[in-house]
Order: C-alpha cells, then structure tokens, then sequence
C-alpha cells in the first residue's frame, strides 16, 4: 500500500496501481451484478470501526471468499460469491 496525493493505493510491484484498472477489472468479473456486489461490500466495510475491520478483514475475507470448482486455484479462479453471506456479515452484531 502506498499513500498518495490521490489517496491510498495498492501496489504491483513497485508502482500503485490505477483505479481504471481495477475498476475495469471488477467491471469484468461482475458484469451486471458489479453495483449490487459494491454495495454489499461498502455496507459490510462500514459496519465496524476502522481498527477492528484492520484486525478482521481477512478473517472475513476467509469466510466469503467464492468458492472455487476442483482443480481449479489461484487467484482470477471463478467462483460464486454469496452477497447474502457478505450483507450478513454487515449486519452481524459487533
């Protein structure tokens, strides 16, 4: 992660990445579902306090990450992500 004039930014390699870039990435991955997807996420990222969804995210990440058919892995494997799962998560007490 680099922190930049524009905001904060993930890295490949030694240069963050563009916005665009993921941005069309995600467009390509989740076609028509893409604003449902982003809002699920968002909800889910603004139910807890920054510190504990530091400490969390990962662990949640585990948990929702799609699952992916046999013999397939890697990451750009696909999958199905469940939105209901990622919106309970959002709505877990904390």
């Amino acid at each position: 992660m680099l922190n930049t004039d524009d905001g904060l930014r993930a890295m490949n390699a030694d240069k963050p990445i563009k916005p665009e870039s993921v941005e069309k990435y995600f467009e390509n991955k989740f076609g028509e579902s893409l604003e449902d997807v982003t809002g699920a996420m968002q909800s889910l990222a603004k139910s807890r306090p920054p510190k504990q969804m530091a400490s969390d995210a990962f662990t949640m990440y585990l948990q929702f990450r799609p699952e992916v058919a046999p013999g397939k892995k890697g990451w750009g494997a696909s999958g199905t992500l469940s939105l209901s799962l990622v919106r309970e998560m959002a709505n877990f007490p904390k």
